[in-house]
């Protein structure tokens, strides 16, 4: 399988951590893709652009997201998810 580093040429951070990926989203990061494996579910994002916020999720530190946005987000990847495609 391609990673999605030679296909994009991004280097690419794999979250399988939905809340995570929904801070990450509401900071108007797209994920790349995701993929299923098993009954688990990654997000790809990009590196650089994913890392810093992950450090700012992990640590309760600014940017803060508000709620509304932040579960309109985790919304969209679960739709994401379950839409099946």
């Amino acid at each position: 399988m391609e990673s999605i580093e030679s296909k994009t040429n991004v280097k690419a951070i794999k979250i399988r951590d939905l809340g995570a990926a929904a801070y990450i989203v509401s900071n108007n990061i797209q994920p790349l893709k995701f993929e299923r494996l098993g009954d688990t579910v990654y997000f790809f994002f990009p590196k650089y652009s994913a890392e810093k916020l992950l450090a700012s999720y992990w640590s309760d530190s600014e940017p803060f997201v508000p709620a509304r946005q932040l579960f309109a987000a985790q919304r969209s990847l679960k739709d994401l998810i379950f839409s099946g495609t």
